[in-house]
């Protein structure tokens, strides 16, 4: 029995170093075993009655079927615990996102509020309900030379320079310490926010210029003061299809966040911003009509 004996400490082993480093046997073990178990059970049955074989392979398999049983409890105990240690990474790494998407949205219904001539008549309880139909006609209307609602005093594009580059950098910062804590889909998702083509527009990913009427101006001069176009009509064409690509994946992502915290945490459309009392005012930003 002294190699029986051995066999199981090597086995105790080896599940003691599987606990400890998290990694799951292969699935080859269990099926080594499980033939082992079967020629030592047709061995007991085929041998004469109270023979060393029979004796042997009783003791064998009792063993066996002992060490079976360790090692599925053990697996099942290391993937339980490797379950929680996900989930309790994957809700650190969202609970790092809940400012920046609340701030994201903010972002995206100041856009709205300061491009419309009064509150749409309608009933926002989503940030999915923001952006409808009218809200990417209106923010065709919205000026980004005109003030931002931002001290010290910005205009709109500097303003969304800046919140973009803020999220970015947050979008940035969860994949670099959660992306393998996190489902591939949801890290997919963040790297195609991250990659998103209207956050490069303000980013300066991709050149931009633009033309005042009467030259293109770079970004820069803007920023040195040297001279500040109108950026009126600025979320048409490209830019416009860019925003609408942008606010889908970001729909998506505040729908993964609240379907991944508790009920009291998840993020909804915050009616309050639309107050007088709230910077910026409605129509602030919206290009003047012409006579």
């Amino acid at each position: 029995m002294v190699h029986l004996k051995n066999l199981r400490e090597r086995i105790k082993r080896l599940v003691q170093i599987n606990n400890r480093s998290n990694i799951f046997l292969p699935q080859w073990t269990y099926w080594v075993l499980l033939i082992l178990l079967l020629i030592s059970i047709t061995t007991t049955l085929l041998s004469s009655n109270g023979s060393a074989i029979q004796s042997f392979g009783m003791n064998l398999t009792t063993e066996l079927i002992g060490i079976l049983v360790v090692l599925l409890v053990v697996d099942l105990a290391v993937k339980i615990s490797k379950q929680h240690k996900l989930a309790k990474y994957r809700s650190i790494a969202f609970s790092r996102l809940q400012k920046p998407i609340i701030h994201h949205a903010r972002l995206f219904t100041y856009l709205l509020k300061a491009s419309v001539l009064k509150k749409p008549d309608k009933k926002y309880i989503n940030i999915a309900d923001l952006f409808d139909e009218e809200y990417f006609s209106e923010i065709k209307k919205l000026n980004l030379s005109a003030k931002a609602p931002s001290i010290p005093e910005r205009i709109w594009y500097q303003y969304i320079s800046q919140e973009c580059f803020k999220f970015s950098e947050s979008i940035n910062n969860t994949l670099d310490k959660y992306a393998i804590y996190l489902d591939t889909e949801i890290s997919e998702l963040l790297e195609d926010i991250y990659d998103s083509r209207f956050l490069g527009i303000f980013l300066e990913r991709f050149p931009l210029r633009r033309f005042d009427g009467t030259h293109w101006v770079h970004l820069d001069n803007i920023f040195e003061g040297q001279i500040t176009p109108s950026f009126s009509g600025f979320f048409e064409g490209q830019a416009l299809d860019f925003l609408k690509e942008h606010a889908e994946m970001f729909v998506k992502l505040v729908d993964v966040y609240n379907d991944s915290v508790p009920l009291h945490k998840s993020i909804k459309f915050d009616n309050k911003l639309w107050s007088d009392t709230i910077a910026p005012a409605i129509g602030s930003g919206r290009v003047p009509p012409r006579n």
